[in-house]
C-alpha cells in the first residue's frame, strides 16, 4: 500500500503473505451470518465460505434456511458440517431431503446423516418434487 497523506488505514496483508498457504486466511472475517444462518470457515478459506453461502442462498430458495443454525467448514480435514436447529434424528423425511438436495448441489463434502457425502454424488437419487433449481 503507498504510504500518502490520505492513506490513514493500512492493509492487514503484506505482499509477502501466501493466501494459499493451507492455514492462510483467504477472507475475513471467517464467521459470518448468510441469510440468518451462521457460516464459518476454519481458516477462511475463500471457496468454502462461497459453498456455505450458496448453500443457504439455495436453502433460503426453498424456505428452509431458518431450520439450519450453522455451516462450519472444517478445512483441515475439507468436510462442512451441517447443523439444524432441530435434532436431526426427529427432521421429517422431507425437510431432511431438502436439506441433502442443497448440500449435494453446493457443498465440495459434507457431513450429514453420519455419512460423508460429495457433491453432486450418483450415490444417491433425491426427488425434484420438492424443488426449484
Amino acid at each position: 500500500m503507498k504510504e500518502g497523506n490520505n492513506s490513514q488505514q493500512k492493509s492487514s496483508y503484506s505482499d509477502s503473505d501466501n493466501y494459499f498457504d493451507e492455514k492462510s486466511s483467504q477472507v475475513k472475517p471467517s464467521k459470518l451470518t448468510s441469510f440468518g444462518i451462521d457460516i464459518e470457515s476454519r481458516y477462511g478459506k475463500s471457496d468454502e465460505i462461497i459453498e456455505m453461502i450458496e448453500f443457504t442462498l439455495k436453502a433460503t430458495k426453498i424456505g428452509i434456511n431458518k431450520e439450519i443454525s450453522y455451516l462450519f467448514y472444517d478445512s483441515k480435514a475439507c468436510v462442512c458440517t451441517i447443523s439444524t436447529v432441530t435434532d436431526i434424528e426427529k427432521l421429517s423425511d422431507e425437510l431432511n431431503s431438502k436439506i441433502e438436495w442443497v448440500a449435494y448441489r453446493t457443498l465440495g463434502q459434507f457431513e450429514w446423516n453420519g455419512y460423508i457425502n460429495h457433491k453432486d454424488s450418483d450415490i444417491i437419487e433425491i426427488s425434484n418434487k420438492y424443488f426449484v433449481d
